[in-house]
This record gives structure tokens, sequence and C-alpha cells, in this order.
């Protein structure tokens, strides 16, 4: 999807605007180097996803769940603000738990304040 300069339209999100090119992406510079896949060495596979509360629906938690009970010893990481608060955490695990997925299986992890760290923090994960 692409947003052309002059729109106004509101956002949830910031419109990031990619200069001299179409639909293409230049990664920072903060984000160093690609490191080889978390599943290399755990011998398991990392799903993840950095994400605002309020779009991990019913229906995603319920394709979460459904994905990691299909790939045996897999393992979840979600990383959003509100994970600071124990009581969000231990809600979300819960409603995982219903839906017939280990919460020791599930990393949740708050919001990362320093650019850096919330980039290597991607190297965490197998597939996003």
């Amino acid at each position: 999807m692409a947003d052309p300069p002059n729109t106004k339209q509101k956002h949830v999100e910031e419109l990031v605007r990619l200069p001299d090119s179409f639909l293409c992406y230049t990664p920072s510079p903060e984000a160093g180097p690609v490191s080889p896949a978390p599943a290399l060495s755990n011998g398991f596979v990392t799903f993840g996803s950095f994400n605002n509360l309020a779009k991990i629906t019913p229906k995603v938690l319920q394709v979460w769940a459904k994905i990691l009970c299909a790939v045996p010893h897999s393992r979840l990481i979600v990383k959003c603000k509100p994970f600071c608060c124990d009581s969000v955490r231990q809600r979300f695990l819960s409603i995982l738990e219903q839906l017939g997925l280990e919460p020791q299986r599930v990393d949740l992890l708050p919001l990362i304040l320093l650019n850096h760290d919330h980039m290597q923090a991607y190297s965490l994960m197998d597939i996003r």
C-alpha cells in the first residue's frame, strides 16, 4: 500500500515516506548485520510479532495457537508496550493457554526504548 505525498488521512501509525523509489526499503544503519536464523542454534523455530496489542485480535491469537501447536517445539515472541504490566502479560498468556498453547512456549517483551536494541531483538525470531 502506498499513500501519495499530498494525502492527509489519519493513520494509527506514523507514515514513513521512502525517498527516491517506489515501495522500496532502505534499512536503518542501526539494524546491524543480518544474523543467522536462531533455529540453527536453538533447534526449534521461533515465530514473532512486534505489534500494537490492539491489532492482536482473537482471530490472530487462534491462528498463532494453531501454528504453534502444528510445529512441535516452536516458540512465539510477542513484543508490545503493555507487556510491561504483569496483569496484561498474564491475561495474554491465559488466553493462549485456553487455545491449547503452553504459556512456557511464549515470550512476551515490553517496549524496547533504544532503537538499536529494538532492531537487535529481531534476531531472536526466525519468522516474523
